[in-house]
């Protein structure tokens, strides 16, 4: 077991309700910024978590942890392992269309914010999904093109 992941086994002893979720934030708490968030232990408490207990949260978050470690490529990868068990819930594709959007790839990022719109039943979410969708709509349009490398 990786040395980073210790600190998972010590913080599900300690915390007391939903124990391994709890441990995944502290890197997050325990920093100022997400720039100073150490994502090297973010990935392997969720890979931690993931054998532990498996779900899209779990997937989702592993693989915008590992974007913020190493790009947006391997966390494409991180959803693109999991595409059968997840493809119909709103947040894989939200997260999929964030991560492509971020790999310059907008045209597949945008068809990815609509497959999120059409599996999203929370009003909320899918206000925030239409103005994401909206907003890189715009910038690609300003640029005259909505594909790049």
């Amino acid at each position: 077991m990786p040395d980073v992941a210790q600190p998972l086994f010590r913080r599900l002893r300690k915390t007391a309700a939903t124990p391994a979720f709890g441990c995944a934030r502290d890197p997050h708490d325990q920093a100022p910024s997400y720039t100073d968030t150490n994502w090297s232990e973010v990935v392997a408490l969720h890979n931690a978590l993931d054998r532990i207990a498996p779900n899209l949260i779990v997937t989702v978050n592993r693989a915008v942890a590992v974007a913020m470690m190493d790009g947006p490529r391997p966390g494409l990868a991180v959803l693109d392992s999991v595409h059968d068990a997840f493809h119909e819930h709103h947040r894989y594709h939200a997260v999929r269309a964030h991560l492509l959007e971020h790999a310059g790839r907008a045209a597949e990022a945008l068809d990815e914010y609509d497959l999120a719109l059409q599996h999203v039943t929370n009003e909320r979410e899918r206000d925030h999904l239409q103005l994401r969708r909206a907003a890189l709509r715009s910038r690609t349009s300003d640029i005259g093109t909505t594909t790049s490398g």
